[in-house]
């Protein structure tokens, strides 16, 4: 554990136990949540007995008699110093704990109780979780889960076509929740098909604070202990929002295929069993939703067929043909070697 810290965080435990001081067994056990799970309970009192050298030394506590633990003024000055608030009258060590360290290890910048308040429920710490080790561009200090879904889902899709949408997230640019699921998904150590909202997100903010499972309690023990060994959020714990997988210039030919297959949803026409869009009305989807002209209509194409070719989509030939469609089949003719294609296969 970082030394400074852990002698911040004994102070505010002593702090909290005014006006009646405490004893140090009981600093001790109140300790053990920074500690890593290798950390044995003997060397977290020997910690403590460095620290409350340290801090009797600097003359931010005193002793009683009774090996009672009491602050000083000095020692107040500086614990509210270290938790950059004015006071924590009538607050308790947990809350303490879940609210205010966890707030400023997530850089959560209001230290209002009222702003605070969504952290004691388990969707608003994952919420604040994700969108700081997402680095999501959210205004709300803690946002709603379906807000960070799509968030994700936004900032996924901007990956997919190596350029953003219009505005990135402050038009309010939305993705239906199921391209949003599918997304944002991605995100996972191991990708896979998840069937809402709360659960991924569980996922997702677990992974990100590297906690032993999904639960508020373990995410907050895992935010306590990084908080005390002097950790900052960082996503190099998590992997990169999307995933090179099947081409060598980086860029991710399945999540361009899922992408395109949603959006084909969209717009496809037919029957049960054999719904199919044009290659052109879906390109003409993605210019309404992405700016920037990164990805053009000739390697738009080229990707169609790459992901053809790779089995991530299915492509097909227009066999009828007349006055009504030419210009719609014209418009998406996609060809590869001897090869042409003008629609997009939906799956039921």
């Amino acid at each position: 554990m970082d030394t400074a810290i852990f002698q911040d965080l004994v102070l505010l435990r002593v702090l909290c136990a005014q006006p009646d001081g405490c004893y140090p067994n009981e600093i001790a056990k109140d300790m053990l949540c920074f500690a890593s799970a290798e950390t044995r309970a003997q060397e977290v009192s020997g910690l403590l007995e460095n620290a409350l050298e340290q801090l009797i030394n600097s003359g931010a506590i005193f002793r009683t008699k009774g090996d009672v633990l009491k602050i000083t003024e000095t020692g107040e000055k500086r614990a509210l110093s270290f938790l950059r608030v004015r006071s924590i009258s009538n607050l308790h060590w947990e809350e303490i704990k879940s609210l205010h360290i966890v707030a400023r290890f997530l850089r959560i910048k209001s230290r209002s109780l009222a702003a605070l308040e969504p952290l004691k429920s388990g969707d608003g710490l994952r919420a604040a979780i994700l969108k700081v080790y997402y680095n999501l561009p959210l205004k709300a200090h803690i946002p709603s889960l379906s807000q960070i879904r799509n968030a994700l889902a936004v900032q996924s899709m901007n990956s997919v076509f190596m350029e953003n949408l219009p505005g990135g997230l402050s038009d309010g640019t939305t993705v239906s929740e199921d391209m949003a699921l599918m997304l944002a998904s991605r995100n996972l150590k191991r990708p896979r098909e998840i069937g809402s909202t709360a659960q991924l997100l569980a996922i997702l903010a677990a992974e990100a604070v590297e906690a032993s499972d999904t639960e508020p309690n373990s995410l907050r023990i895992a935010i306590y202990r990084k908080f005390a060994q002097g950790d900052s959020p960082s996503n190099e714990t998590i992997p990169t929002a999307i995933r090179t997988r099947s081409v060598s210039d980086g860029f991710d030919l399945e999540s361009f295929a899922d992408v395109v297959s949603n959006l084909a949803k969209m717009k496809a026409m037919g029957w049960d069993g054999n719904r199919r869009a044009y290659i052109s009305h879906v390109w003409q989807e993605i210019q309404n939703r992405t700016v920037g002209q990164q990805l053009n209509e000739r390697e738009f194409k080229t990707r169609l067929a790459e992901a053809h070719r790779a089995g991530h989509l299915s492509l097909a030939i227009a066999d009828l043909r007349d006055k009504s469609n030419i210009s719609d089949i014209q418009d998406s003719v996609t060809r590869y070697k001897n090869t042409e294609w003008h629609l997009i296969r939906v799956e039921d």
